[in-house]
């Protein structure tokens, strides 16, 4: 298409206009000479179901997202927060190795095998799992994390053609939307819970064992004592029920 319609082209795909930019120069323009009139990304019809609008993927270019950069740049994903959690990288990979190693002479789903061990590395350095959340030997939380990749990445018929939206609810899409939104809010309030918990009881983790929810409530907590209310980022962190 590019050879016969040139290098930047239009497409509508329903009521969604897209452009393509296929080469060099014409992607240049875009990511560098204005890139910030592509900043933003388009709106996700998933993404705003099972994410709050705060989310800093999915927040359009403006000062929430700089100010949610900043936080997630000086402290989730610094150097030293990064090399706090090389244990638990070092730990995962070894019971993953040791999961196939015990399967010799057996097909290996490898596949699964580097989700379960991507999904425990996450876990734990994000919110601490230790084994508490797990439901039905963790194949439950496995499926929630599951299912909610699945339909984040999903795109639905009513975002490109309206008027077949009802395909989505007709295929269980919106049910399974609701559903998979539903759970995950739970488990996150039981989560930012448990970590209030722990600070009430005067129970605060080193350094080298602070989770993703322990820096961010020591940064909700240091910036609204300062006044700043986090830069204007609002962390959604006490749970709304006991």
């Amino acid at each position: 298409m590019a050879a016969k319609h040139g290098p930047v082209m239009l497409l509508n795909m329903g009521r969604v206009p897209t452009v393509v930019a296929s080469s060099a120069a014409a992607a240049a323009e875009v990511m560098k000479t204005h890139d910030l009139a592509f900043a933003s990304r388009p709106r996700v019809r998933m993404a705003e179901r099972l994410l709050s609008e705060h989310d800093m993927a999915f927040a359009p270019y403006g000062e929430h997202w700089r100010q949610s950069r900043r936080v997630s740049v000086l402290h989730l994903l610094s150097q030293r927060r990064v090399r706090s959690f090389r244990h638990i990288r070092e730990q995962e990979a070894a019971a993953m190795a040791g999961r196939v190693r015990r399967a010799a002479g057996a097909a290996v789903n490898l596949n699964a095998v580097l989700i379960s061990d991507t999904n425990g590395v996450i876990s734990r350095a994000v919110f601490g799992d230790d084994g508490s959340y797990e439901l039905d030997g963790g194949e439950k939380l496995a499926k929630l994390f599951s299912d909610f990749e699945e339909l984040l990445g999903m795109a639905t018929m009513g975002e490109f053609v309206p008027w077949l939206a009802w395909m989505d609810t007709l295929m269980g899409l919106e049910a399974k939307a609701t559903r998979t939104s539903e759970e995950m809010g739970a488990l996150l309030e039981r989560i930012i819970a448990d970590h209030w918990q722990r600070r009430r009881g005067s129970r605060r983790e080193g350094d080298n064992h602070r989770d993703f929810v322990d820096v961010l409530l020591d940064v909700n907590e240091a910036e609204e004592h300062a006044g700043a209310g986090a830069g204007g980022v609002p962390f959604e962190t006490k749970p709304s029920r006991p």
